[in-house]
C-alpha cells in the first residue's frame, strides 16, 4: 500500500493554469479551471436527480476546458467515497481494491484533508453526477 500512497504515484500536486501558461499555452481555450481526475468537493452536484449534501467528494471526469460553447454545459464528475477504520471488513475492502480487479471502482489514497479515520477513497465508476 505504501508504493500505491507515495508522493506522485497515484495523487500528484494540481496543475495550476499559470503554470500551464508559462509553458506557452496561453490561448483562450487553453484556460481551465478543472482537470479530469481533479478531485472535489461541491454540494452542487445531483446524482440520480438529488443533490447530496455533507461534503461529498468527487473527481471530475471532464475537465472544464469541454464547457465551452458549443461543447458542453455541464461537467461530468464520479462520486468519491471513503473507506473508515470503524467499518466491517476494512482490510477484505482494501485488499480488493489494491488489486484493482473491480470494474465499478478505483482505489484512491487518503487525502491530505481527510481526518485520521479514512483508510483511503473509492473512485465509484457506477454513476455519473
Amino acid at each position: 500500500m505504501d508504493v500505491f500512497n507515495a508522493e506522485n504515484a497515484l495523487l500528484r500536486r494540481p496543475i495550476r493554469p499559470e503554470e500551464t501558461k508559462a509553458l506557452g499555452f496561453n490561448q483562450p481555450e487553453d484556460d481551465f479551471a478543472l482537470l479530469q481526475g481533479d478531485v472535489v468537493s461541491t454540494e452542487s452536484a445531483f446524482y440520480l436527480g438529488e443533490r447530496i449534501t455533507g461534503s461529498p467528494k468527487y473527481t471530475v471526469l471532464s475537465s472544464s476546458c469541454d464547457i465551452a460553447p458549443g461543447r458542453r454545459q455541464c461537467a461530468a464528475l464520479l462520486r468519491v467515497t471513503e473507506i473508515r477504520k470503524s467499518e466491517q471488513d476494512v482490510g477484505a475492502k482494501l485488499n480488493l481494491l489494491l488489486k484493482f480487479r473491480r470494474r465499478d471502482s478505483m482505489y484512491l489514497p487518503a487525502l491530505s484533508q481527510d481526518g485520521g479515520e479514512v483508510v483511503c477513497n473509492v473512485v465509484q465508476f457506477d454513476g455519473i453526477c
